[in-house]
């Protein structure tokens, strides 16, 4: 991600955070000229485009982490996702969430995706973040709107793409913070967890 690097606030506020993987290059840019390509045919629409250097795969969103939670979920995490090898992940079909967020499916056929949410969501549990209800189902998300203002032709143009980029590993976990702006959110990197090299 084209993200800075930041540290813990000294101050006792909030802050929004989340879990990622990231993409390769070659992925953002077949998912960029897609999301282009819709940008410019329903240009008029109250559309949210995601800009393509925050294309991630979330693991865990947590709206209201204090500096300590941060603290005690990093120091935990790191070991276990040291354990956990690196593997490839491909891009999957173009679907939407409830006809108001669009995305494409991740293919991960060795569910490392699925491992490192599991040790992720232990890791939160320990420090009173319950596990999501939801089912885990990675996805990369390029597009949000309201309910009920998907313009007509839209969500199945989107559904209709063709997007087949190279498959990408997966070598890292980052804890991004993100913060709210009128110009849109700015994401900054708090820390990395690095996964087992493939040769390890």
């Amino acid at each position: 991600m084209s993200l800075s690097a930041g540290k813990l606030s000294r101050n006792a506020a909030m802050r929004r955070v989340f879990f990622a993987v990231d993409i390769s290059d070659e992925v953002r840019r077949a998912v960029d000229a897609h999301s282009q390509t819709l940008r410019s045919e329903f240009r008029s629409a109250p559309v949210r485009w995601v800009k393509p250097a925050a294309f991630h795969i979330t693991l865990r969103f947590i709206a209201e982490a204090s500096d300590e939670l941060i603290r005690s979920a990093t120091a935990k995490l790191q070991p276990d996702v040291t354990q956990i090898r690196s593997r490839p992940l491909s891009l999957g079909p173009a679907t939407s969430f409830d006809d108001r967020v669009l995305v494409f499916e991740i293919r991960d056929a060795d569910s490392v995706l699925s491992r490192l949410y599991d040790v992720n969501s232990k890791v939160l549990a320990e420090d009173g973040i319950r596990r999501e209800r939801r089912e885990f189902k990675p996805h990369l998300t390029i597009a949000r709107m309201k309910p009920g203002d998907a313009p007509e032709g839209l969500i199945e143009k989107h559904k209709a793409a063709d997007v087949t980029p190279a498959p990408f590993i997966v070598t890292s976990v980052k804890l991004i913070e993100s913060e709210l702006l009128p110009t849109g959110s700015r994401y900054t990197v708090i820390e990395t967890f690095r996964l087992k090299h493939e040769d390890q």
